[in-house]
């Protein structure tokens, strides 16, 4: 790294919700403070909903069709305990995710059984990218040392996006547009008196209004987007089973939020 350029210790989130920063001994010679961008503690957490179909589910047990085969009671197994039951991720890869059902071929019978509300719940081991920004790690240590520590980190970022939820839906339907959203929400910051580039291209939405409203909300000014330098918005994806009905399916929604604020009310924010 250039001497002259700002250095920034890499920050990242640990299992318990607590900020961590990355850094090594560096040179003597350089003499300039490694500076750790302090996160708000003012949190303001953004839950997303996918759509019916959207979310994965796994076996919550074993799922058996019965047949009566001249007379003998036959018994075969559909889906053994924790085997992915809906997971459009691996319907749409030529590489099927790991234990998961293969539906070509599973007759109108296999299927009722299979998509049993009662046989399946939530699974949250659904596919999770970084954004190309957060897999870039920076660590002063260009050895196999440093190499695990960048690694650890990346899992880490992985780590914290699968407990807030991210596995639980479709990455192809919703994975680009969750980091997306996380980028924008926490992209906007000031450092060292100037604006992010992220700060920026919502600046240049000041003056206009959501297209596409029926009723448009005032639009956005300048003050109301500098605000959001004060807060921290972690996003939230709540899957949920939607073999169930509205009112379940609204029950386990409320039980999330209610999880998630008292997450962060227990970290203190």
């Amino acid at each position: 790294m250039d001497a002259q350029q700002e250095r920034v210790a890499t920050r990242y989130v640990d299992a318990q919700g607590h900020t961590i920063y990355a850094w090594n001994l560096t040179s003597s010679k350089l003499t300039d403070p490694v500076k750790l961008y302090m996160p708000s503690n003012r949190i303001v957490p953004i839950v997303f909903v996918p759509g019916i179909m959207g979310s994965n589910l796994k076996a919550s047990r074993v799922v058996e069709q019965v047949k009566i085969v001249k007379g003998i009671k036959v018994k075969k197994t559909l889906a053994n305990k924790g085997q992915r039951i809906w997971n459009i991720d691996s319907m749409t890869s030529l590489v099927k995710a790991d234990n998961s059902i293969s539906w070509p071929g599973k007759d109108p019978a296999d299927r009722q059984l299979l998509l049993n509300m009662d046989a399946v719940e939530v699974d949250d081991r659904g596919q999770i990218e970084l954004r190309r920004e957060e897999s870039f790690v920076y660590v002063p240590d260009e050895g196999r040392s440093g190499d695990r520590k960048r690694e650890e980190i990346r899992q880490a970022r992985l780590d914290d996006k699968r407990r807030r939820g991210w596995g639980t839906v479709s990455w192809y339907s919703y994975g680009p547009f969750l980091n997306w959203l996380e980028e924008h929400l926490a992209g906007a910051t000031y450092r060292n008196g100037k604006p992010s580039t992220t700060f920026l291209e919502l600046l240049q939405q000041v003056g206009t209004s959501p297209t596409g409203a029926i009723h448009a909300p005032p639009p956005l000014t300048e003050e109301q987007i500098k605000k959001l330098v004060k807060f921290r918005f972690p996003v939230h994806a709540v899957g949920y089973n939607w073999l169930k009905s509205n009112l379940d399916s609204g029950q386990y929604l409320a039980d999330k939020i209610a999880a998630i604020r008292k997450h962060y009310t227990d970290l203190g924010m």
